[in-house]
C-alpha cells in the first residue's frame, strides 16, 4: 500500500505542476498578443508624429506622454496591484463588488486632485520644460488622459484577476486599432496637432472606460466602504513610490535634456527608448501580467519557489533572443518610421537594451517582497535609487546630453533590480540559478555584440551573417548542459504535439 501511495501521488503532483505552467503559459500568450498589439500601435503612432509634427513639437509630445505615464501612476495609488492581490480573498467572502468599488473610487478621488494640482500648481514648471505659454492648456488634457487610460487598465484588471488572458488582450487591441484611426483623423486631416494627439488619447480611453465600466456593474454588485478605502491605499501607497520611482527617472532625463539641450534632442532620446522598451512591452510585462497572479493565488504551495526561479531563468534567456531581434530590425526600421535627423535614436537603443533586463528581475524581486507584504521596503528601495537617478540624469545631461540621461537611466535601472531581488531573496525560500542566468547574460551581449559589429555592413551581409549568429547560439545552448532533462522532455513533447497537429491538419 505505502509504495502504491507513492506511486500515485508523484505523478498526480507532477501532472498539476503541469496544468499550472499550462494555463501560465497560456495567459502569457494572450498578454503578449495584446501588448504587441499596443506595441505595434504605438509604432505605427510614431510615423503619424513623426511627419505630423516639427521635430520640437514631437518633443514636446514626447514628454507630455511621459507625463502622462507618472501621473496614472499617481492617480492609481497602488490599487490595481491591490486589486490582484486580494481579489481571491475577497472573492471568497462574497466581496469582491466593495473591493471593485473602493478602487475605482479611489481612483476617480485621486484624479480629481491629481488634475487641480498640476494645472493650477506646477504650470509655471511646465511652461520651462515644453517651451510655450500654453503648458496650463496641455498640461489639463494630458491629465484627463491620464485619468481615463489609469481607470481603463483599472476596469480590465477585473479579468486579469480571473486569469482571464483573452478579455484582456481583446481590449487592448480594439482600444489601440481606434486610437491610432482617430489619431491620422486629428493629425493628418484636421492638423491639430499635439492637441489632437492628446484629444484621441482622452476620447479613446474615456469611452473605454465607460464601456468596461457598464460591463462589470452589469457583472457585480459593486460598493464603496471607507473602511476598505483607507485599507487599500494603505498598501498600494507605498506601490506610487515603486511605480513613479521608474518613470520619473526616465521622465527627469527628457525633462533635463529638454532644459539644457532644447525639444529636438529630446524627440531623438524618445524615439531611442522607444524602440529599446518594446523588449518591456512584447516580453517583460505579458509575462508579469499572467506571473502576478500566478504567484499570489498559490502562496504556500511547495513547487512555488522552484517556478519562480526557473521562470526568472526563462524570462532572461528570452530577454537576450527578443533584444537581439530588436536591434537587428531596428536598423532599417527607423528610416521608414521617423526622418533621417532620428538616426541617432538607434545608438541609445543599444545603450538601454541591456538595463532593460533588469526590469524582469525587478520585478521577480518585487513579488518575493510583496508576498511578505514588504511594500514599504520595495518602496523605499526605488525611492532611493529615483533620487539617485534624477540627480544624476541632471549632473550627466547638462554635460552630455541625451547620451548621459541614458547613462543615468540605465545605472539606476541596474541598481535598483539587483538590490530589491537581493532584499527578496532574503525573505525568501527562493534560490536562483546563478550559473544558467550567466548564461542568459554572456547570449544577450554575445548577440548584441555580432548585431553592432555587423551594422554597417551591406543588407545582403547583415541579413545573413546575423541569423546566422543566433542560431549557432542557440544550437551551442542546446548541446550544452544547460537545459535540464525534464526540459527537455517537455520541450520534446511539445514538438512531438506540433508535429501531430500538423498531422491532422495534413490529413
Amino acid at each position: 500500500m505505502g509504495r502504491r501511495a507513492i506511486y500515485y501521488e508523484i505523478p498526480n503532483a507532477m501532472v498539476e505542476e503541469d496544468r499550472m505552467f499550462s494555463k501560465f503559459g497560456k495567459n502569457v500568450l494572450f498578454y503578449s498578443i495584446g501588448t504587441v498589439g499596443l506595441r505595434v500601435a504605438s509604432f505605427v503612432l510614431i510615423p503619424i508624429y513623426t511627419y505630423s509634427l516639427e521635430m520640437g513639437e514631437y518633443g514636446r509630445l514626447a514628454l507630455l506622454l511621459q507625463t502622462a505615464q507618472i501621473l496614472m501612476i499617481v492617480i492609481n495609488l497602488g490599487s490595481r496591484t491591490a486589486l490582484v492581490r486580494f481579489a481571491k480573498e475577497y472573492e471568497d467572502k462574497n466581496q469582491i463588488g466593495l473591493l471593485y468599488g473602493t478602487s475605482i473610487f479611489i481612483n476617480l478621488t485621486a484624479a480629481v486632485v491629481v488634475t487641480i494640482v498640476t494645472t493650477v500648481f506646477l504650470s509655471p514648471l511646465f511652461r520651462s520644460v515644453l517651451h510655450t505659454d500654453s503648458a496650463q492648456s496641455y498640461m489639463f488634457l494630458t491629465c484627463t488622459a491620464a485619468a481615463f487610460n489609469c481607470l481603463s487598465i483599472h476596469l480590465v484588471t477585473y479579468y486579469r484577476a480571473g486569469e482571464q488572458g483573452l478579455k484582456v488582450t481583446l481590449a487592448n487591441l480594439s482600444s489601440a486599432i481606434f486610437l491610432i484611426l482617430l489619431t491620422m483623423v486629428f493629425l493628418r486631416t484636421l492638423h491639430l496637432g499635439v492637441m489632437g494627439a492628446l484629444l484621441a488619447q482622452t476620447i479613446i480611453y474615456g469611452l473605454l472606460t465607460g464601456f468596461l465600466f457598464f460591463r462589470l456593474a452589469a457583472r457585480i454588485t459593486m460598493g464603496v466602504s471607507l473602511a476598505l478605502t483607507w485599507e487599500v491605499i494603505r498598501f498600494g501607497w507605498p506601490l506610487v513610490l515603486v511605480s513613479t520611482g521608474w518613470l520619473v527617472v526616465q521622465g527627469a532625463g527628457l525633462y533635463c535634456v529638454s532644459l539644457f539641450h532644447g525639444l529636438q534632442e529630446v524627440g531623438v532620446y524618445s524615439l531611442g527608448t522607444k524602440m529599446a522598451q518594446i523588449a518591456e512591452m512584447v516580453l517583460i510585462l505579458p509575462v508579469i501580467m499572467a506571473y502576478e497572479p500566478f504567484v499570489y493565488s498559490r502562496i504556500g504551495d511547495s513547487q512555488l519557489s522552484t517556478a519562480i526561479s526557473r521562470l526568472l531563468t526563462y524570462l532572461m534567456i528570452a530577454f537576450a533572443f527578443v533584444a537581439c531581434g530588436i536591434v537587428f530590425v531596428a536598423r532599417d526600421l527607423l528610416r521608414l518610421i521617423a526622418p533621417p535627423a532620428y538616426a541617432p535614436a538607434y545608438f541609445v537603443t543599444f545603450v538601454l537594451l541591456p538595463a532593460l533586463a533588469f526590469r524582469g528581475v525587478y520585478y521577480v524581486g518585487e513579488s518575493l517582497l510583496f508576498i511578505e507584504k514588504k511594500t514599504r521596503l520595495a518602496g523605499a528601495v526605488v525611492t532611493g535609487f529615483a533620487m539617485f537617478g534624477v540627480a544624476l540624469s541632471y549632473a550627466l545631461a547638462w554635460r552630455w546630453g541625451m547620451y548621459g540621461a541614458v547613462v543615468a537611466y540605465a545605472l539606476t535601472t541596474v541598481g535598483t533590480g539587483v538590490t530589491v531581488l537581493k532584499l527578496g531573496l532574503g525573505m525568501s525560500l527562493v534560490r536562483i540559478e546563478k550559473e544558467r542566468l550567466c548564461v542568459a547574460g554572456v547570449l544577450l551581449f554575445g548577440f548584441l555584440a555580432a548585431v553592432y559589429a555587423l551594422h554597417g555592413a551591406s543588407n545582403y551581409v547583415y541579413y545573413i551573417a546575423v541569423p546566422v549568429s543566433v542560431c549557432l547560439g542557440t544550437v551551442c545552448l542546446c548541446a550544452s548542459s544547460f537545459l535540464k532533462e525534464d526540459e527537455r522532455r517537455a520541450i520534446l513533447a511539445f514538438f512531438a504535439r506540433a508535429r501531430a497537429i500538423r498531422s491532422v491538419f495534413n490529413a
